[in-house]
């Protein structure tokens, strides 16, 4: 494992990983140095993390003759952990030389939200969720120094480190994917009926010229959607005016919305609709006049059923310190030019759908082998990201006269996690009942919670 006095690894028995389920792993330490290292412990961390690039064009001037103007691309950069745990699995007072094993496990708390990652298609600002686990060496004995004559000898111990050998700055970290669990009891209070009730909306030409009023109503079988099925959504509509409606078009929009300091993004996807022609519902066709038309009438019989797709890669809803994922099904019944197209609309929320190969459960993990398996150096899963390069670890194979010592099983109490409130600055921080989830909800109407 290379030719340092130390070298360190760290592997995962999975690349993803679902909220609520145990993370189980192994740290590998190679001490090569005939004279050991000194070092007092092997620690794990595990970072979660929002991480925001925002893209904004400057105008310079050069200063030639001609005086051009000219755009220099910025960025504008910020992260914020709202997941943190650190703490050590093993501890001594130094390692001989040798091979070590130290297996480890830890719970990941429901409340997290799933890895993810976002590029603007026109533009170059993104945003990702992340979530890195470490490992490393560490020594204790410093504490900072006050004076200068602290910092020379600091150096000066720096200094001796190196030409003793007896420690590297070891350290091994990888990115893990980590999906939000659909099935935990934390989203079943979204699992409820939306309604829409049926409500009347006027309908002006050029603003101020009325042509009557048209009636509109939606329920959704629930508002827990999950990506890669289909959700049955049933709307009412009734024309009372003289406008012609042409279509009825039913919509799952995703808004993401992601900041860096004082500059904001906002894009507004279609992820999937559905358009079905007004000609075909004989309750949208327009009245000759409005003179001596009747009262309001119901049309609770006249319901028609709509089916929409959420796509595989659908992005959990979420709403973090600097990223927001918000969903919607959106009713707009389009109206001819100049008119008044009348709409409604309802938030939902979107959970990814746990691949097949990769749902995990709540039993206890078997206990690592004693022996190492085969460190076969291929990149973990990419987090969504293809540009991270810190997705890509590069791991180090195990030597063929790999025998190592293996500690008991540490777990890591997750109660010493840091989890930072959404919404909250980085100082303001608490644990257990922080979450990336809005408000449960009972009912909407028009996309508010009543």
């Amino acid at each position: 494992m290379g030719n340092s006095s130390s070298t360190i690894g760290i592997y995962t028995d999975s690349e993803v990983y679902t909220t609520g389920c145990n993370v189980t792993g192994k740290v590998y330490l190679s001490v090569n140095n005939k004279n050991g290292v000194k070092a007092t412990s092997v620690n794990v961390e595990v970072i979660g993390e929002e991480l925001v690039e925002v893209h904004y064009t400057e105008e310079s001037q050069e200063s030639d003759n001609n005086r051009r103007n000219h755009s220099c691309d910025r960025f504008e950069e910020k992260s914020t952990k709202f997941f943190n745990i650190d703490l050590p699995i093993a501890t001594f007072s130094s390692k001989p030389q040798g091979h070590y094993e130290f297996p480890f496990k830890f719970k990941l708390p429901q409340s997290l939200p799933s890895s993810m990652w976002y590029k603007q298609k026109l533009g170059q600002s993104s945003c990702q969720i992340k979530y890195t686990i470490k490992t490393r060496l560490c020594r204790s004995g410093f504490q900072g120094f006050a004076h200068r004559s602290s910092f020379q000898r600091f150096a000066n111990s720096i200094s001796s480190m190196a030409k003793d050998s007896w420690c590297d700055v070891s350290a091994s970290k990888k990115v893990l994917r980590v999906i939000s669990n659909s099935r935990d009891p934390i989203y079943r209070m979204y699992d409820t009926p939306i309604v829409l009730p049926t409500e009347h909306q006027k309908i002006n030409y050029w603003c101020c010229f009325n042509r009557g009023q048209i009636l509109i109503g939606a329920k959704l079988e629930s508002s827990l959607l999950i990506s890669g099925t289909n959700v049955q959504v049933a709307f009412t509509c009734e024309n009372q005016s003289t406008a012609e409606v042409k279509e009825v078009s039913v919509e799952l929009l995703e808004t993401i919305r992601f900041r860096a300091h004082h500059r904001e993004e906002k894009d507004i996807n279609t992820l999937h609709k559905q358009i079905i022609n007004a000609t075909t519902l004989s309750e949208l066709k327009p009245l000759t006049s409005l003179s001596g038309y009747a009262s309001p009438r119901t049309v609770i019989e006249q319901t028609h059923q709509v089916s929409l797709h959420i796509p595989h890669n659908t992005r959990t809803s979420c709403s973090g310190n600097l990223i927001h994922v918000q969903h919607m099904i959106k009713f707009i019944l389009k109206t001819k030019c100049c008119m008044t197209s009348p709409d409604i609309s309802a938030i939902v929320q979107v959970v990814e759908r746990v691949p097949d190969s990769y749902k995990m459960t709540d039993e206890t993990p078997r206990q690592p082998d004693p022996s190492a398996p085969p460190f076969d150096g291929e990149p973990c899963n990419p987090v969504l990201n293809p540009y991270d390069d810190s997705a890509n670890y590069k791991a180090i194979p195990l030597p063929s006269n790999w025998n190592p010592t293996t500690s008991d099983m540490a777990t890591i109490p997750i109660v010493e996690a840091t989890i930072i409130e959404p919404g909250l600055d980085e100082t303001n921080m608490y644990y257990p009942n922080a979450s990336f989830l809005p408000a449960p909800h009972s009912n909407f109407i028009d996309g508010k919670i009543v």
